[in-house]
């Protein structure tokens, strides 16, 4: 099976999806390999929150130790702040999972390119966050190589999980 155009073959490099994966995609449906990839995330969304946790329990006993009054407040606060916001993530991680369908936007394509503090415009040293819209669609965050190869206002499709992570991108006008 082959790319529709060499541009979607490129963007299929810089994503990390074959034709393969972009036939199945089209049909509403996951490849192996990028369920492999979305089954790699939740792990690591898991490790990562676990740990997180854990740093939270020593810092609120170390807090409680350390000021006692303050602390009953403070420590179980932060505990509750980490296991919602990995409660959050690990849902989110998991839903790409169980639902396991794709979703197809297509339309034109807008860009955004934005600093990691969320602000426009330009300072040093630079560090990026790159982001890519179709239609109605959330602004999603891509890697730069992607950001450089789409075209502002050109047609492209957009194959998303159930959780919105970008699995494949089409170009339409090729």
């Amino acid at each position: 099976m082959s790319y529709p155009n060499p541009q979607t073959e490129e963007l299929g490099r810089l994503l990390g999806f074959n034709a393969e994966d972009l036939a199945l995609n089209r049909q509403g449906l996951l490849s192996e390999a990028q369920t492999a990839r979305l089954e790699h995330d939740q792990t690591t969304v898991r490790g990562v929150t676990l740990v997180l946790f854990v740093l939270a329990a020593v810092t609120g006993v170390s807090v409680l130790v350390a000021d006692l009054p303050r602390g009953f407040l403070a420590a179980p606060a932060l505990l509750l702040i980490v296991a919602l916001t990995g409660a959050v993530n690990v849902r989110k991680a998991k839903r790409n999972l169980t639902q396991g369908s794709v979703r197809r936007v297509a339309g034109r394509l807008r860009k955004r390119r934005r600093n990691d503090d969320g602000t426009e415009g330009w300072r040093y040293p630079p560090a990026f966050r790159y982001y890519i819209r179709v239609k109605a669609s959330r602004w999603k965050r891509v890697p730069e190589g992607v950001f450089t190869q789409v075209e502002r206002g050109r047609r492209y499709a957009l194959y998303l999980s159930s959780a919105g992570r970008v699995l494949s991108i089409e170009d339409l006008q090729g």
